[in-house]
């Protein structure tokens, strides 16, 4: 997918500005996001009791499963985890890349997006924190977007339905976490134009979610085959 620059544009770009072939490959990671649930389902699991893997899940920012999941070749890192108190929330996955370096002040990775899961394990909302949140290396949106197409999680370990789900989750709502990454500077640089120095603004504990934004799988898919149900009949 191309990566749009930063814009102070008030909602995400509607299906209709995206290329055909972003659409098309939208709908394939909707399809698989939809098939991982279908085949836990069908054993009563989710997404959610996968990540915890028969661990119970406590509210003091542990991670689940215990030492994360990380893929080496592709600088993938996700991990499911609870600190808000958000209404119908059961806990969130925080999404990384490694960038190689700890630098900025931070651990050598930086956070793509967060995906809140409802209690009833169904993705929810996507939401981007400030750099305090995860200690993430802060790198500019535009650089974050850039990057998003090379989250991956190619191996097995601790669950391939849950690797599958996350992978392609990114890819089904990528024009949203772009949308959300250029909210979150834009929340960081109204800290800044209020006087607040850039380190001190990354570190401001009165700026925790910088934007968020409610997502349902199934509305994406049905909006998605009906735009490109549009195209091919034009």
């Amino acid at each position: 997918m191309s990566t749009p620059e930063r814009q102070p544009r008030d909602k995400p770009p509607p299906l209709a500005e995206l290329e055909t072939g972003d659409i098309s490959a939208m709908l394939a990671a909707g399809e698989r996001v939809r098939e991982c649930q279908r085949v836990l389902a069908r054993t009563g699991a989710t997404v959610v009791t996968e990540a915890l893997d028969g661990h119970k899940l406590v509210d003091d920012w542990s991670h689940y499963p215990p030492g994360d999941v990380f893929d080496h070749e592709s600088g993938a890192q996700f991990y499911f985890h609870v600190h808000r108190d958000v209404s119908g929330e059961i806990g969130h996955f925080h999404t990384f890349l490694r960038t190689g370096s700890a630098g900025d002040g931070g651990s050598g990775a930086m956070h793509l997006v967060a995906i809140s899961m409802s209690r009833l394990g169904q993705a929810q909302s996507l939401f981007t924190t400030n750099r305090w949140v995860t200690g993430e290396s802060w790198l500019p949106a535009t650089e974050v977007i850039a990057a998003l197409p090379g989250f991956g999680i190619d191996h097995a370990a601790p669950s391939w339905p849950l690797n599958i789900w996350i992978t392609s989750m990114l890819a089904l709502f990528r024009p949203e976490i772009s949308w959300l990454l250029g909210q979150r500077d834009l929340a960081i640089d109204r800290l800044v134009g209020a006087g607040r120095e850039p380190g001190a603004a990354l570190d401001d504990r009165t700026l925790e979610i910088c934007s968020e934004l409610s997502i349902s799988v199934d509305r994406r898919l049905n909006l998605l085959r009906a735009e490109m149900t549009r195209r091919n009949e034009r």
